[in-house]
């Protein structure tokens, strides 16, 4: 299937603020904000569907506040991929004085706090005044990942003028203790974002007509959660009546419970295309519409969003539309129900396909590898493992590998071959051995082009440690080789 994808919408989309459409203004929280403007930053948490995102860029726009929207996702656990993403975000230099903003390579790991303080003031620098960085789903990086210390470390270097909004599903790390005690940190919680009935009887009686025992119900059973209300209006609109509280004790149980009477209302086409499109992270009407050959996906899909039916979004060079988190899931895994076997298969490997295109190809191999299809994992990442390196994410080149069976990237001198090039700068010992292995096998495979490159990294890694020289004797013949035959005009490369 062959699509037109813009190469960076994914990208676009990642750093661009939500779309909005009849959203109340909460001006009762606007005032919260406003009056922690002397503080630097604010963390806005609460459970999924709380409001957050749309509390926050609706205060932008009612404030008419500029900055720079950064969606945060799980690349972001390397920090090189963070600060990579937010260069793209930031404004141009403002004259040939600026200075620039430099991506993390290996030799600022040793001191990343004081590269973080850099990098942000920089940054900050070229903001206008009363900017806001907002990082929206802060939650969505690794435990393990340094993005808290990033954070307590940006935090540190924010201007007067300027303002930090990060919005998670948890509570502040730990990383920012100190900086909440210092009264650095407003604090917006699940119980500040739970609708009140005035607002709740704002939002409902904008959309339709309901008498005031309704409401109470609306309001009991909701419980304030926002995405609950939307819920329960589908339900009205759909059946007539609103039905009784349900036993379910958590969010998400009432979530499931009720996109699936939700789900089971709507239109046969807009059904198949939630299910066709749900393992896109975003989702444009020309990918809508070659996923289910529907030639009004675009209409479908504006009017889920002009409905509220759990779909924001994005501008960029194309509209794209997003699932709100929980109602992505719900419907990933309807698809993995209705679908049989083979089809589901075959879905994700097309929309892998139109991953990697619009440049999400870290969405694209989580398709590869939840398919377990290892071969198209394997070519997925040799194309880009030479653009991941150059921009100084060897972390992602290696989290990407480390996703593959060790088994099976044994049989691939390639991968191995790159999984000791990205440990070269960071890891000498290791990345010899991966090198050493890999050059082995592209002898026996007769790759010559590979056998330089592992002999070169080899011989790099010597270089950095500054050790076992000695080693080298085996591999000068080898670059010698190599260096003749690149100037030979028999010399065909392989990849």
């Amino acid at each position: 299937m062959n699509i037109a994808v813009a190469p960076t919408s994914a990208l676009l989309a990642k750093l661009s603020r939500p779309r909005l459409f009849r959203v109340l203004n909460r001006e009762r929280l606007f005032a919260a904000l406003d009056a922690a403007r002397d503080q630097p930053a604010v963390w806005i948490s609460g459970p999924p569907g709380a409001g957050k995102t749309s509390l926050a860029a609706s205060y932008l726009k009612a404030r008419k506040v500029p900055g720079i929207w950064y969606e945060v996702d799980a690349g972001d656990s390397d920090a090189a991929s963070l600060f990579h993403f937010l260069a793209q975000a930031a404004p141009r230099p403002r004259g040939k004085r600026t200075e620039p903003l430099l991506a993390l390579s290996p030799e600022y790991l040793a001191d990343l706090p004081g590269f973080t303080r850099r990098f942000f003031r920089t940054l900050y620098g070229r903001l206008p005044k009363t900017a806001v960085l907002v990082f929206d789903n802060c939650n969505a990086v690794h435990a393990d990942a340094p993005f808290d210390e990033i954070l307590r470390d940006a935090l540190t270097e924010v201007r007067k003028d300027v303002r930090l909004i990060m919005i998670s599903r948890s509570d502040p790390p730990a990383t920012l203790a100190r900086a909440q005690a210092n009264g650095l940190i407003a604090r917006l919680g699940w119980e500040e974002l739970r609708l009140t009935p005035e607002e709740l009887r704002s939002i409902v009686l904008s959309i339709r007509n309901v008498d005031e025992q309704t409401l109470s119900s609306l309001q009991s059973q909701s419980g304030g959660w926002a995405v609950g209300l939307v819920l329960m209006l589908e339900q009205i609109k759909t059946s007539g009546v609103l039905q009784a509280r349900l036993l379910s004790a958590t969010l998400e149980g009432t979530f499931n419970y009720f996109a699936e009477q939700v789900f089971a209302q709507l239109p046969a086409s807009t059904r198949e295309l939630l299910l066709r499109t749900a393992f896109l992270p975003r989702v444009t009407a020309v990918a809508a519409g070659a996923l289910t050959g529907n030639a009004d996906a675009g209409a479908v899909l504006e009017g889920l969003f002009r409905q509220r039916l759990f779909t924001d979004r994005h501008a960029g060079n194309e509209i794209s539309y997003q699932y709100h988190a929980l109602f992505g899931e719900f419907l990933r895994s309807q698809a993995r129900t209705e679908l049989r076997p083979q089809a589901l298969r075959e879905l994700r490997t097309v929309c892998a396909g139109l991953l990697e295109k619009s440049g999400d190809s870290s969405a694209a191999l989580s398709l590869c590898v939840e398919d377990q299809d290892w071969e198209a994992a394997t070519r997925l990442i040799l194309r880009q493992a030479r653009r991941l390196v150059a921009d100084g994410r060897w972390l992602t080149l290696r989290a990407a590998i480390a996703r593959l069976p060790k088994a099976h990237v044994a049989t691939s001198p390639w991968l191995t071959l790159w999984l000791g090039s990205s440990l070269v700068l960071v890891d000498p010992p290791k990345a010899r051995q991966a090198l050493a292995r890999a050059f082995d096998a592209l002898v026996a495979a007769g790759d010559e082009r590979g056998q330089l490159f592992a002999a070169t990294g080899i011989a790099e890694s010597h270089n950095i440690e500054q050790v076992g020289f000695a080693d080298l004797d085996r591999w000068i013949p080898v670059l010698e080789r190599g260096l003749a035959n690149e100037f030979s005009p028999k010399f065909k490369p392989r990849r």
